[in-house]
């Protein structure tokens, strides 16, 4: 079974991907809003403070988006500006939220990662080894986006 904390964790990562998508041009602006709308409305029991400030931010993106389409126009620098603010906003409200959930262990994720020596870990579900120091109490497999319980953690 898996933790609503687990869950909200494995949404932050995909508004980091569709942030990245659309700052790499392979996302549109239109479908980014839509994408982030529906994965804030999948994130369980996050703190309201919180998602009043993603709300602001990708309302942000909204009028901006909405005002160009009205005026049948294309984004203007500002526009453009404003938008990569709005984005690293969100993408720090979000890597926050990640940070939260890797701080504190989760009592639903049972398995940890194997210390292969000083830098590097053994994920529990794929047996990928990657270069982690984290002292945190959680750590995330690159490979297969599973978290475990990091087995350098000290409470």
């Amino acid at each position: 079974m898996e933790s609503a904390n687990d869950f909200n964790r494995k949404q932050y990562q995909i508004i980091i991907d569709k942030l990245n998508m659309y700052e790499n041009g392979t996302l549109d602006l239109s479908r980014l809003i839509g994408d982030l709308e529906v994965l804030l409305g999948h994130i369980k029991d996050e703190d309201n403070n919180w998602r009043t400030l993603f709300l602001r931010q990708w309302g942000r993106l909204e009028d901006i988006y909405s005002i160009a389409l009205v005026e049948n126009s294309p984004l203007s620098k500002v526009d453009e500006d404003n938008i990569a603010i709005s984005i690293n906003n969100i993408r720090k409200l979000v890597q926050d939220a990640l940070n939260d959930y890797l701080a504190r262990p989760d009592s639903f994720i049972i398995n940890s990662a194997s210390v292969i020596d000083n830098d590097w870990l053994m994920c529990p579900y794929c047996t990928n080894v990657w270069e982690n120091t984290s002292q945190q109490a959680m750590v995330i497999c690159p490979s297969c986006n599973e978290a475990s319980n990091n087995p350098r953690y000290q409470k």
